[in-house]
């Protein structure tokens, strides 16, 4: 029982640090003090320009680099891992895993027509994804409402939004 109470002082402790300090120094000095090796993976990904030509806009959010994993795993670096950023309503950076996704590499640095079911894709990934805000160019939140309607969880004070992870090398 000790052991348990002091692993949570630790966490407790940690967490009021973090929050001490704020969360964005901390995350800014922690990403350049890792860039080379953000970069190195990041740029190991297979990257497209998504075109949205439908009819629904690509919507946007508070929190907008989205990842989606395809797999068990969730970080930059795992097999399986889809990274989106929508640029506006009609354009979306995307990097894939090379793993996975090996069927794309002729498609690498490329444009990439989205279909509806892609736009509504990325589109939720920005409703879950999010904090507090999703933005649309044409005032349409059809989607974010059918969403939170299903999900109740994802528009709830309570949800957990911080996820730790640990990034570990390539040469591991």
């Amino acid at each position: 029982m000790l052991l348990n109470l002091t692993c949570k002082k630790k966490i407790s402790d940690n967490l009021h640090n973090i929050y001490s300090k704020g969360l964005p120094v901390i995350q800014a000095k922690f990403i350049l003090s890792n860039y080379e090796t953000f970069a190195g993976i990041l740029q190991n990904h297979i990257w497209l320009i998504g075109i949205n030509d439908t009819i629904k806009p690509l919507l946007t959010s508070d929190n907008p680099v989205t990842k989606y994993s395809y797999q068990c795993f969730s970080g930059i670096f795992s097999e399986g891992i889809e990274i989106a950023f929508p640029i506006n309503s009609r354009i979306t950076l995307i990097m894939r895993d090379r793993q996975k996704f090996y069927r794309y590499l002729n498609q690498d640095c490329k444009l990439f027509p989205l279909t509806i079911s892609d736009v509504e894709h990325y589109n939720k990934l920005q409703i879950y994804n999010s904090n507090r805000f999703v933005f649309s160019s044409d005032n349409c939140f059809e989607i974010v409402k059918n969403v939170c309607k299903e999900y109740p969880e994802v528009y709830s004070k309570d949800r957990n939004r911080i996820k730790i992870s640990k990034i570990e090398s390539e040469s591991k």
